[in-house]
């Protein structure tokens, strides 16, 4: 484990000097570097309790994913929430949207339902 640690924190340094905040993969690089490493340990301690309810956490992240994507789509349209362009890729859906943001709406709803299902107590699951 600490060999592992050790070398997700030496990634996370070259990382940051290849990426900077005026880097077009300064969004998608924090994506993956702090919620990929999470939601792939909480696999790694509680496979037991999550790949029974694999279906359950695919319906409850791509349907929180693309509510929470909905709700934030109308708010750009509208002026209300805006990006840096230089720190997103520019590929975004339905022309408003970085794929960015998307995905960390549908990697927040995955954390989530996978933390609570490996938090709640084992009758509440």
């Amino acid at each position: 484990i600490g060999a592992l640690f050790a070398l997700w924190a030496v990634i996370g340094l070259a990382g940051r000097k290849r990426i900077h905040s005026r880097s077009r993969w300064h969004y998608a690089w924090h994506l993956g570097y702090w919620f990929l490493i999470v939601i792939a340990l909480q696999w790694v301690i509680g496979w037991e309790i999550l790949a029974p309810r694999w279906l359950v956490l695919s319906i409850v992240t791509l349907g929180l994913g693309t509510w929470l994507s909905w709700a934030d789509w109308i708010a750009i349209r509208n002026g209300i929430w805006f990006f840096d362009h230089r720190q997103i890729q520019g590929w975004c859906l339905g022309g408003k949207m970085p794929w960015e943001e998307a995905a960390f709406f549908y990697l927040t709803s995955l954390l989530v339902a996978q933390s609570y299902l490996l938090l709640v107590p084992e009758a509440l699951r």
